[in-house]
């Protein structure tokens, strides 16, 4: 009778996978996640129920939300003891939990970041042996809303955000919330809002690609927003697109080969000899011979070409249907990646870190100290710098200013513009050995050295001038 009662009183989307009297399994997800929130549950009913309540069983593989649902389940059929309806209890229960907690598909990933943000409490803890509670990065995340409130802090910055984590995770359901499965939003920083602008910005635009599919080093790259110049890489190695097997190996060496014994015979066909150029060095019976067996080879040698073309084309047409058999989706949305972690991760490494990021040339702090200090760089716009007084102060707070390149390091800004108007031009990054690259500086090298050379006759000219005075 109870397992009538469950039939006509339970969801919709709850589904009943077997029952018999001893036991009863079903499943449930939500409406719009199904892929993700899908959990199965099976229900042992004891033959003296309902005196002896029933034993609950989760199939999860997350050892933690498996323990958390079932010891909800179990108190949940625990308030009936003694009474038939624990069953409908226990799975109204499951139904609720699954509708009400929003972290569901994101569970393991949740569970990640709470670690890493532990780990950086205990990086801190050691380098600086300080115990102060306010300088401690803490993750609080309410289950009902799908909101976790991050805040990351080192030495003395600090960056505050909330993370809204959608129902349908990893993906959305409307192609108007597209690439807002973790929606970011900035709480508060003590960074410059320049800085914070473009961290929160390539943050977001990682969740969106990895929606998209990509997976996060793919995800990381593209997001960059300093864009390549179209000839950044116009002298790397490109891909070799020609198939080199054993059989062309081969073929090469029959073709130089061929190549010597035509080249023999077309000595035959036209040596002179030396005291007269009309006079043929051999006779018109072995020059006709030469020329008869040129055309055999000529004709075989071609025939063999468009054997081996044809060969090679129903290889192109064969891999063409082999890889039709794989899943080659492109970066479509068909398969979209968990972006929850490699959020924080970004998050992590790109703004907890940043207190500590070294220039590569001066090898000093990019950021000072204080945190004031930094933000007073960037007070001034140059359209308040009205007297000359405040045009110079400005270009000495921007000498100072924090900035980053194409390859992801931070300079100052002095210390980048003097390593890319000075030879070597076109160097690699100090510190990750990528090319350097900002859209500040002119990409082509042979501007830059036209303007050091310059530079340079213009120091002359005046060393020769004082020389002279």
């Amino acid at each position: 009778q109870e397992y009538k009662q469950l039939s006509n009183t339970a969801p919709p989307k709850l589904r009943i996978v077997a029952k018999t009297p001893s036991f009863i399994t079903a499943s449930y997800a939500r409406a719009n996640n199904v892929r993700k929130t899908l959990i199965q549950a099976t229900i042992t009913v004891p033959d003296e129920y309902p005196q002896s309540p029933p034993i609950i069983n989760v199939d999860l593989k997350l050892k933690g939300l498996k323990k958390k649902l079932e010891s909800a389940m179990t108190q949940e059929s625990m308030q009936l003891k003694g009474q038939y309806g624990q069953i409908i209890a226990a799975f109204r229960c499951l139904v609720h939990f699954i509708d009400t907690n929003k972290f569901l598909p994101c569970w393991r990933e949740l569970k990640d970041c709470t670690d890493m943000v532990q780990n950086l409490n205990e990086k801190n803890q050691h380098s600086s042996n300080n115990k102060n509670t306010n300088n401690k990065s803490t993750v609080s995340c309410n289950e009902l809303t799908g909101k976790i409130r991050l805040k990351l802090c080192h030495n003395r910055y600090y960056y505050s955000c909330s993370i809204q984590i959608h129902d349908a995770y990893p993906s959305t359901t409307t192609i108007a919330e597209w690439g807002k499965a973790c929606v970011l939003k900035m709480v508060g920083t003590n960074l410059p809002p320049k800085i914070e602008n473009m961290m929160s910005t390539q943050a977001q635009d990682l969740v969106r690609k990895m929606q998209d599919g990509m997976s996060y080093d793919d995800a990381f790259n593209a997001s960059n927003p300093i864009r390549e110049p179209k000839d950044f890489r116009k002298h790397a190695a490109k891909e070799v697109t020609v198939r080199l097997t054993q059989e062309k190996l081969k073929s090469l060496k029959q073709d130089t080969e061929t190549l010597k014994v035509v080249g023999n015979l077309r000595h035959v066909d036209g040596d002179s000899v030396s005291w007269n150029a009309k006079v043929k060095a051999h006779g018109a019976k072995e020059r006709k011979d030469a020329r008869r067996n040129i055309k055999k080879i000529t004709d075989s040698e071609i025939a063999k070409d468009l054997a081996a073309e044809e060969k090679d084309k129903q290889w192109q047409i064969d891999e063409k249907s082999r890889l039709a058999g794989y899943d080659i989706s492109a970066f479509d949305g068909s398969n979209p990646q968990p972006s929850l972690k490699a959020l924080v991760r970004f998050l992590i490494d790109r703004i907890w870190r940043l207190p500590e990021e070294k220039c590569p040339v001066c090898t000093t702090l990019v950021l000072p100290a204080n945190p004031d200090e930094l933000l007073t760089l960037y007070k001034s716009s140059s359209s308040d710098c009205k007297t000359e007084k405040e045009k110079k102060e400005r270009k000495r707070a921007k000498q100072k200013r924090p900035i980053r390149p194409i390859c992801g390091c931070w300079y100052h800004y002095s210390c980048l513009d003097k390593f890319m108007r000075e030879p070597p031009f076109g160097a690699s990054c100090l510190s990750c050995k990528a090319r350097v690259y900002h859209p500040d500086w002119s990409d082509n090298m042979q501007t830059l050295e036209r303007e050091w050379a310059n530079k340079q006759a213009r120091l002359r000219e005046i060393e020769d001038v004082k020389m002279f005075l």
